[in-house]
């Protein structure tokens, strides 16, 4: 079983996007809980880069993205999450199971182009563009909207 541990975690201290031995956790704030309650769906991204150095800086380049989209279903009062373009869902029934499988689905994936490519990173952050107009204001300007991991230097132990 693999781990990751992140280098520079001062920065995601806010964020909302803990990390620890299993990898990444993602704990909605109060205001993002009662945007998925009233019907507004959460996309969050999972972006995978290798480092690309050049003289002396260094950038990601990104190599992979995955899509996760959390929503809740009105009638049976579950969390349903689309991951990419899989046709089915899955269901979970409270929000901190459809975020426990969002952070293991992208722990899972980054091992798995870790193995490949020893430099690859991990960022994981929510898309606010796709929120509805009168949310993004407020997702742009509060730190309860704010879910972004930074591109940390992840490694792989076992």
């Amino acid at each position: 079983m693999a781990l990751l541990v992140i280098h520079s975690s001062q920065a995601n201290a806010k964020s909302g996007i803990q990390h620890s031995v299993d990898g990444p956790l993602i704990e909605l704030s109060e205001a993002t809980l009662q945007a998925i309650d009233s019907g507004v769906s959460l996309t969050f991204i999972c972006d995978y880069a290798t480092i690309r150095p050049w003289l002396f800086m260094s950038w990601p380049e990104k190599t992979r993205q995955h899509r996760f989209v959390i929503s809740k279903h009105a009638l049976s009062d579950r969390y349903l999450v689309h991951q990419d373009e899989k046709p089915t869902p899955s269901i979970f029934r409270s929000s901190s199971q459809s975020m426990s499988y969002i952070s293991k689905t992208a722990n899972k994936l980054f091992r798995n182009y870790h193995s490949n490519n020893p430099s690859t990173q991990l960022r994981i952050y929510l898309n606010k563009y796709e929120l509805p107009a009168p949310i993004r204001i407020s997702a742009f300007t509060s730190q309860q909207w704010s879910f972004d991991s930074g591109w940390g230097l992840w490694q792989s132990a076992k």
